[in-house]
């Protein structure tokens, strides 16, 4: 049978995911009414709800980041604050989790030792789909739940959970069809990223641009606003994200029937037999390894900061063109202040998006140690030391050029809307480029798991999940400062809002160097593999 032996291998993907997936659930289930909560706190009267939803609701800035505010209430203000997030979120979770249990699985060679076990040939992709589906429906239940308890209307929180859970269903299928297409999992995962990128772009545009309304519904990331949670839910947008899982599982699945094992519609193309001479270095070995990840990155980021730097002038709009907003911006100083708060938020969240990328760049080290490529390297007469630091310069030199291109792009952009690009450019390119130390921290924190504990290197991964929690959620939540400032980017001078100092950025320097030397100590003195 095509199917046989799904569920003893359902058991074995959930006990790989022992761990991951409850502090997923966990996430999903407590954020949602905690923000409800601080909301309720902030507004606690039906006029203070209705000033705070036109504010941020009239305003194309906001509005592009978050979304739209389809509701004066607490439940409409808290799907406005973490709808888009928690839909991007569920989506990079199924498209990595379904990756990691198919793709991954064959370039390991694991999967043809599932094939040689009495068991169908489509029960290891369907063991990853149905954990990976479970888990979006507990995100789902866990957030509905959540929102009740925190005493939600039941239409609107149903309606929020199934914003992210069917989010993560959509993106399974997007997932597991690149898994298929491609015989890499590195370039699954690249397929996989730029769909959600571009779908979070369409998205974007939809939300704030005059004209393009269509973009939102093109978008899978547009779906989950367009339910309405919390104002008049729009039950039907539901058929959306199932029609895209179930189409994408579908041609996943007839895919998988047409090739072998191990192999792809797309090929890797063969290198040739000899190499140049000018790869006879670790440093040129690396260059090649991530510069494919590099010009992606790149890429992506100059189409971002191009959006946001035309979008910054919107924030200026916040008041909805009152008389009173207006005279209250002239005794803060102008217009100014606010498209500076909105520049240094979103270089903000830039800067901790960047760091996936930095992480990256140190995780290539552990994916050559365990996919047994790093061994031929060391046996050369290269040291561990150089192989550490040809990859430790990509997360350094790497995320300095995307924050360049990040600052360019947008004070550009920003620069010809004011009239004057070359302020615009230096502002927007240093508030960039400051964020680059607690990037930096978050990397060297993965160097020394890579040096220490290499078993455990996916906690760099939630050292960022829970500095971004505590950047994105952390005011609005109430938290105390103490927890504030566990995340790097809450030392990290707020250009250009705040003025530029020193010791913030040497110690977050000093910090990131340490954890990257403590991790180079742990590599001499660890077995490689």
């Amino acid at each position: 049978m095509t199917f046989a032996g799904t569920g003893q291998l359902l058991r074995l993907v959930l006990r790989l995911e022992r761990r991951a997936f409850p502090i997923w659930i966990a996430v999903f289930t407590l954020t949602p009414p905690m923000v409800a909560a601080a909301f309720e706190s902030l507004y606690p009267d039906p006029a203070s709800l209705e000033q705070a939803a036109q504010a941020v609701g009239g305003n194309a800035a906001f509005t592009a980041l978050l979304g739209e505010v389809y509701a004066a209430t607490v439940g409409g203000l808290t799907a406005w604050r973490i709808g888009t997030v928690a839909a991007l979120f569920a989506g990079i979770f199924s498209a990595l989790t379904v990756i990691r249990h198919t793709r991954v699985e064959e370039e390991t060679g694991r999967y043809e030792l599932f094939g040689s076990m009495p068991i169908g040939r489509h029960a290891p992709l369907a063991a990853a789909v149905l954990a990976t589906l479970g888990a979006n429906l507990a995100f789902a239940i866990g957030a509905t739940v959540g929102l009740l308890a925190a005493g939600q209307p039941a239409e609107g929180s149903v309606a929020l959970g199934l914003a992210f859970g069917l989010t993560g269903w959509a993106f399974t299928g997007v997932g597991l069809l690149a898994a298929q297409v491609t015989d890499s999992s590195r370039a699954a995962r690249m397929i996989a990223s730029s769909v959600l990128g571009a779908a979070f772009l369409l998205r974007m545009l939809g939300d704030s641009a005059d004209g393009f309304s269509w973009a939102s519904w093109v978008s899978p990331l547009g779906w989950g606003g367009q339910l309405k949670a919390f104002a008049d839910e729009a039950w039907w947008v539901v058929v959306l994200p199932i029609g895209l899982a179930l189409v994408t599982l579908a041609l996943a699945a007839r895919v998988a029937m047409r090739r072998d094992i191990g192999a792809g519609l797309l090929r890797t193309r063969a290198g040739v037999a000899e190499a140049a001479g000018s790869f006879d270095s670790p440093w040129a070995l690396a260059w090649r390894l991530q510069r494919g990840v590099l010009l992606a990155w790149a890429i992506g980021v100059a189409v971002f900061g191009t959006v946001m730097g035309g979008v910054a002038p919107g924030v200026v709009d916040l008041g909805g063109g009152s008389e009173q907003f207006r005279e209250l911006l002239e005794r803060m100083g102008g217009t100014e202040v606010l498209t500076d708060a909105f520049i240094a938020g979103v270089v903000g969240m830039f800067g901790m998006g960047v760091t996936a990328y930095a992480i990256l760049a140190i995780l290539r080290l552990r994916t050559e140690e365990v996919e047994l490529r790093a061994e031929p390297v060391l046996a050369t007469g290269v040291t561990r030391t150089q192989w550490l630091l040809s990859h430790a310069a990509f997360a350094v030199g790497g995320t300095a050029i995307i924050m360049v291109v990040f600052g360019i792009s947008a004070g550009v952009t920003f620069g010809v809307i004011e009239g004057d690009v070359p302020t615009q450019v230096a502002r927007v390119l240093s508030a960039a480029l400051v964020q680059l130390p607690a990037t930096l921290t978050l990397a060297g924190l993965a160097v020394a798991l890579v040096g220490w504990l290499p078993a455990h290197v996916g906690w760099s991964w939630g050292a960022l999940a829970a500095a971004f929690l505590v950047s994105f959620l952390g005011a609005i939540l109430g938290l105390d400062q103490v927890f504030l400032d566990l995340s790097p980017f809450t030392h990290t001078p707020q250009l250009p809002v705040a003025e530029f100092t020193v010791l913030p950025v040497a110690l977050l320097s000093a910090v990131a160097v340490g954890l990257g030397a403590a991790g180079w100590f742990g590599l001499l003195q660890r077995d490689i593999a």
